[in-house]
């Protein structure tokens, strides 16, 4: 285990995931002061301007014709979202600390990679309906809404079951399993000798 405590890229890829770890809140509060203070200092509101996470960036809206409920559905995505990033980082962090320290094969480990991908497949589920919600929004064919409706399911069962963070989340997923079959294993090794 002293390769992985010596391995440089190692070493570099923790403290990446620490530093961004502990600066992404900070980072957010200078993206939201900036945009708030643009807003005051301007007086009008635009909730596409708090779309941090570009999760309904597909279209761009007018507001007035929508009103408060979808600039409140706007703000309360980007919060779900920043604490999902916020806890992916956290957990990366934490995974890599244990390798560096030499303790890959731990029930921890297992844990956290499961947890990573299960955020990275809420997360594209996230980003999948922000996109589907603007779609529906905007509605620009002249077919009737429930035709409509229904042909954008279809699409979207078929978009998300093709999405590469689905299959990237339940890849980490299916490592996370492999990691914990490990530590058993692992385990029962350190016991008999």
């Amino acid at each position: 285990m002293d390769a992985l405590k010596n391995n440089s890229y190692l070493k570099w890829t923790y403290y990446y995931f620490y530093a961004a770890y502990r600066l992404f809140p900070l980072l957010v509060i200078i993206f939201y002061g900036i945009r708030i203070y643009k807003m005051i200092t301007t007086g009008s509101f635009d909730a596409n301007e708090l779309d941090m996470f570009s999760i309904f960036s597909q279209f761009k809206f007018d507001l007035n014709s929508y009103g408060s409920v979808f600039n409140l559905i706007i703000i309360s995505a980007n919060v779900l979202f920043f604490f999902l990033i916020y806890f992916l980082l956290k957990k990366l962090a934490a995974f890599l600390k244990n390798v560096k320290t030499g303790k890959p094969l731990i029930f921890e480990n297992a844990e956290l990679l499961t947890h990573i991908g299960a955020i990275i497949i809420f997360v594209s589920f996230l980003l999948q309906s922000g996109a589907e919600y603007s779609r529906l929004l905007n509605h620009p064919t002249k077919m009737p809404m429930v035709q409509y409706l229904l042909v954008n399911s279809i699409n979207n069962v078929l978009t998300f079951a093709i999405n590469p963070f689905l299959y990237v989340g339940l890849l980490v997923i299916v490592i996370g399993k492999i990691f914990y079959e490990s530590a058993v294993l692992k385990q029962e090794n350190d016991l008999t000798v």
